[in-house]
C-alpha cells in the first residue's frame, strides 16, 4: 500500500485526528447533543437502558464514555451487531454535517483511501494491517455522500 496515498488517523492529535471518534466535536443525534461521536456510539447501544444511556451522555470523556460501555456488554441492545456500521454511519454523517470546518477536511481528502490505524482494532481499524477499517470505509462513504449533497445544491 502506498503511504502517500493514504489519509491515516487514529489519536486525536494526528494530522487528521479530527477524524477520530475521541476528538472533541460535539455531535446531535437523536434528540441528544453528545460530547464526541464516542459518546453517542456507546450510548445508543444502550438505548432502551435509560439510566445506563445517560451515565453515558453524561460522562466526562470519550474513554470514560466506552469504559461504561464495556462495564454494561451484558445490558446492550439484542441487534446490536446487526445495526452498528449503520448507527456508526449515521452518527459520524451527523458529525462531518454540522460541522463546516471538518466538512472541508473530509472533502478535501479527495479519493485517496482513509484508514483507522489502531493496531489492536480489527473491526473499526486496521489492526495488524488485516483488519476490515470499517470507521475508514464509513468516513469514505460519508465523504461521497457530502459530495452528492453538496452537488445537489
Amino acid at each position: 500500500m502506498d503511504e502517500n496515498n493514504i489519509i491515516s488517523f487514529y489519536r486525536s492529535t494526528d494530522a487528521y485526528g479530527c477524524f477520530t471518534n475521541f476528538s472533541w466535536f460535539k455531535v446531535h443525534f437523536k434528540n441528544h447533543t453528545f460530547k464526541t461521536s464516542e459518546h453517542a456510539f456507546q450510548a445508543f447501544k444502550f438505548e432502551h437502558e435509560q439510566k445506563i444511556f445517560f451515565q453515558i451522555l453524561n460522562s466526562k470523556t470519550a474513554s470514560e464514555s466506552k469504559r461504561i460501555a464495556h462495564l454494561n456488554n451484558d445490558k446492550k441492545r439484542k441487534d446490536w451487531e446487526t445495526i452498528k456500521d449503520q448507527i456508526m454511519y449515521e452518527i459520524c454523517f451527523e458529525k462531518f454535517n454540522q460541522n463546516d470546518h471538518l466538512k472541508l477536511i473530509l472533502l478535501d481528502t479527495g479519493n485517496l483511501k482513509i484508514v483507522e490505524s489502531s493496531e489492536k482494532d480489527f473491526y473499526w481499524g486496521i489492526g495488524d494491517g488485516s483488519g476490515r477499517n470499517q470507521l475508514g470505509i464509513t468516513l469514505m462513504k460519508i465523504r461521497e455522500d457530502l459530495r452528492k449533497l453538496e452537488n445537489n445544491f
